[in-house]
């Protein structure tokens, strides 16, 4: 892989370390990591015009690097890589960190490929998917086949909540990322992480994370939403994005397509009465406010 650096970059690493399928590398003091990539040619274009405006406005987003052919995408041993700069040493990731992102709205009409904000069709197909899915693989994995319905219940829950009251295609689009890993700041300013879409994704996404992975209290939460200052529409997305149970299904991908070990998922479903009771605080202490269709069974808990 020195070698291939050398020729397609015309760097000259001082150490190499392999890391599942990607490479980290340091040439003097700075920090690349060569990635794989199996996306769009357009998509990663529009990537890469995002990330450099970004990097032009003070935001650390790595940098997506041409190479010597002024090309983004390199092909090495019949596999497709993209080579990014690094600017940041890792840590986990704060409320302060996603803040800035809630306030960087772009033109959605020159990004276009990058607009990810229809939930409701987005989420009726990832139910469709996944009920396939477990038609296909379930009995193969008996942890799945157990809790299956209560996630599909409440994915379904989300979508009849958001569509009681507001589409989000409706909301102006800000720079947002298609997940949010709490303890990997790395992977905030990766713009192969980014999309377009409302400025409540990112804290749902963020608050979910903490949940199911550190100890985060309903007090944490109801400061870090205050913190973004979201009007009454953003606030419903919020609500209906934090009901939408996402961090399962991200881990039964894992599980068929990685290999990774179904009992994974426990560490998701013995927290699944703890979340419903931190989602019944959260939504308790800020439906008063707007004039929002309750989920009346969450109010019970």
């Amino acid at each position: 892989m020195k070698n291939a650096l050398n020729y397609y970059y015309k760097l000259n690493p001082t150490s190499i370390h392999q890391i599942n399928k990607n490479y980290k590398c340091y040439v003097d003091m700075d920090e690349y990591v060569l990635t794989t990539y199996e996306g769009d040619i357009e998509y990663i274009k529009d990537l890469q015009v995002l990330s450099a405006y970004l990097l032009k406005t003070g935001m650390p987003c790595h940098q997506i690097v041409f190479n010597v052919n002024n090309e983004i995408i390199t092909v090495i041993n019949n596999s497709k890589y993209i080579l990014l700069r690094i600017f940041i040493t890792n840590r986990i990731v704060t409320i302060d960190d996603i803040i800035p992102f809630t306030y960087i709205s772009v033109d959605s009409n020159r990004f276009n490929k990058l607009i990810k904000n229809n939930w409701y069709d987005m989420w009726i197909k990832k139910i469709d998917y996944f009920e396939y899915q477990i038609s296909q693989f379930g009995k193969k994995y008996p942890i799945v086949m157990e809790s299956a319905n209560y996630y599909i219940g409440l994915a379904e829950n989300s979508v009849s909540f958001l569509s009681n009251n507001i589409s989000p295609a409706s909301e102006r689009l800000f720079v947002s990322h298609k997940r949010i890993n709490s303890a990997c700041l790395l992977e905030l300013f990766n713009p192969l992480n980014l999309v377009l879409d409302n400025r409540s994704r990112d804290l749902a996404e963020y608050i979910k994370n903490r949940f199911f992975n550190s100890n985060y209290s309903i007090k944490d939460a109801i400061n870090d939403v205050l913190k973004v200052n979201l009007d009454r529409n953003q606030y419903i997305l919020l609500f209906s994005r934090l009901l939408f149970p996402s961090y399962y299904f991200d881990k039964f991908e894992e599980i068929v397509h990685e290999n990774k070990k179904s009992q994974e998922l426990l560490k998701i479903i013995n927290k699944n009465e703890a979340y419903i009771v931190f989602l019944s605080k959260i939504y308790t202490h800020f439906i008063k406010k707007f004039n929002i269709i309750p989920i009346e069974w969450i109010l019970k808990m």
